[in-house]
Order: structure tokens, then sequence, then C-alpha cells
């Protein structure tokens, strides 16, 4: 979601995560679920994919969202996971 903020909303953005979670749910998963109470109360992190599903919603450019395997070699990744890891890390004790 920090991706999409950070970029202006009339932008292509093709978002890769080794998250093949995260990429189903937005790929496959979320236009199935629609409004749908009964299917939404069995999503982990519901909360997380109805935020992202209002950012892309308010996106006007082309949101793509491709899987990338983990720790690869992929050129990015290692050093992407790396930020992650400590952003959330840092976010998660409260500090900035």
């Amino acid at each position: 979601m920090r991706a999409l903020q950070g970029v202006p909303d009339s932008e292509p953005v093709e978002v890769r995560s080794d998250s093949k979670y995260v990429v189903d749910g937005v790929n496959s998963w979320l236009p199935q679920w629609g409004e749908n109470a009964a299917k939404w109360a069995k999503v982990e992190n519901a909360d997380l994919f109805k935020q992202l599903k209002t950012e892309l919603g308010n996106r006007s450019g082309e949101t793509t969202f491709v899987h990338v395997p983990a720790h690869s070699g992929i050129h990015g990744n290692e050093e992407a996971d790396r930020l992650a890891v400590a952003g959330a890390l840092r976010g998660y004790h409260g500090k900035r």
C-alpha cells in the first residue's frame, strides 16, 4: 500500500512481491470477495485487503501484481526484503 501511495494515481505500477498470498489475493480472490461479508469473514488480514482494495479503486493508472520467488537472486528482491523487515521492525517497536 505504501508503494501505491508514493506514486501518482494516474501512473501505471507493477508491484512485485514474493508473497504468493498477497499476489493471489489481489489478482484472484479480491474480485470474487466483492462486498460478501461471509467471504470477508474468512480472510486473513481482511482489514489490510480492504484497505488495499480502496487504494486500488482510487487509482486510474493500471496496477498489476506479479509474484517473484523469494531469495532466488532476483535483482532487488533481497534488498527489498531487507528493507521491508527493517521497516516492519521499526514500526513494530514504535521507532522512526
